[in-house]
């Protein structure tokens, strides 16, 4: 019986211990950009940090992920809509060559972080792809979610945006 109660009382601190840390902060990092105009890497973007605008999007995609591939137009029109919106949307794309990265990119009608050291997704502790982040103007995660819809309005709902 005691250690039922022990098992109870250390699954109830945990618990707790888990809604009461502190907020996460987007960290602030230097990755690659690659320009779809140019075709090619022409400079870096910092990602991370504190956000410009109300809310900050970014979505972290790999080119080996079939449902990643399944949401590029829903991730195209996420970036369009929500742009127009006033909400900074940024797509890496990670957790493979560079090779890979860079023809992946080359299917998007915008520029694209590229990611092949996996400092994005490990920073923010992602644990699958697609991921979508959303941080505010302080930089803090706000919300964290892998997978998704092929629907913009369920997307823009799941992430409170």
């Amino acid at each position: 019986m005691l250690k039922l109660v022990l098992l109870i009382l250390a699954f109830a601190i945990f618990t707790y211990s888990q809604y009461t840390k502190e907020p996460t902060s987007l960290p602030s990092m230097e990755l690659d950009l690659f320009h779809n105009l140019h075709q090619e890497i022409r400079s870096t973007e910092r990602l991370g940090g504190p956000c410009e605008k109300e809310n900050c999007l970014a979505i972290y995609l790999a080119p080996w992920c079939g449902y990643c591939r399944q949401m590029h137009p829903t991730i195209i029109e996420m970036k369009r809509k929500l742009s127009k919106d006033g909400i900074n949307v940024d797509v890496i794309l990670g957790m493979d060559t560079p090779e890979n990265l860079i023809a992946y990119a080359k299917t998007f009608p915008f520029s694209v972080t590229l990611d092949p050291d996996r400092q994005f997704i490990e920073a923010v502790d992602g644990r699958g792809v697609p991921l979508f982040v959303v941080s505010d103007t302080k930089g803090i995660i706000i919300k964290k979610k892998s997978g998704g819809s092929n629907n913009f309005d369920t997307m823009k709902k799941a992430l409170n945006l």
